[in-house]
């Protein structure tokens, strides 16, 4: 059952309370009036954790975790659930524990560096999106985030290695040019900055002209 459970949750992703009700008095004291009993009310259904299209609820899935807590897509996919809803600290976690798991697990790292980079904790973030690009070395996205979060951790050298990398894989161009660039004046590399932003001009980046002009 939870192979099943397992092969389901993953091929989808790919990216109590109780009522309480007030006593009833025990004895009217000196003078009182009558009382009427309080009224009594049923306790709220347990809310439904399976998203739509899937027959898994999230107990389903702790269920097969606690079966066999080594099986890392269980991990990953009770935490994109939480992801998605918002529930970050949770989601953190079980990322962590697939990633644990499974050291080529490219999702969870990706997610985890993403977290990061949206929380501004930039040094943090350049070592989950390390590991991805490790992991998979073609993926545009996550070296892009790795040389993004290099740069807005102050590391401009290391971001231009990561940029020259990024600009062989041949996509989005403009973008890739124009960070170079960048990083170039910041390193005061006057002649690189400007054959970067010019790459960026001739690539259609919108606002390379002004910073080329520098």
């Amino acid at each position: 059952m939870w192979n099943r459970i397992a092969f389901t949750l993953v091929g989808c992703s790919l990216l109590l309370a109780v009522g309480c009700t007030p006593k009833d008095d025990a004895g009217a004291g000196p003078g009182a009036r009558g009382t009427t009993p309080a009224r009594r009310t049923a306790a709220p259904p347990p809310r439904d954790t399976r998203p739509r299209g899937s027959k898994y609820s999230d107990e389903d899935i702790l269920k097969a975790i606690k079966k066999d807590p080594s099986r890392a897509p269980l991990h990953f996919a009770l935490a994109l659930r939480y992801h998605k809803r918002g529930q970050i600290a949770k989601a953190m976690e079980r990322y962590k524990k697939a990633a644990a798991i499974n050291t080529k697990y490219f999702e969870p790292r990706f997610n985890i560096g993403r977290i990061l980079m949206q929380r501004k904790q930039y040094a943090d973030a350049v070592v989950w999106y390390a590991e991805a690009v490790e992991i998979k070395p073609q993926h545009f996205e996550a070296r892009f985030n790795h040389a993004l979060c290099l740069i807005h951790a102050g590391r401009n050298a290391d971001a231009a290695k990561a940029l020259e990398a990024v600009a062989k894989l041949g996509k989005h161009a403009g973008r890739v040019h124009y960070l170079r660039g960048v990083v170039a004046l910041r390193r005061a590399k006057h002649a690189t900055a400007l054959k970067a932003f010019e790459a960026a001009v001739q690539a259609g980046h919108a606002t390379a002209p002004v910073h080329a002009q520098i």
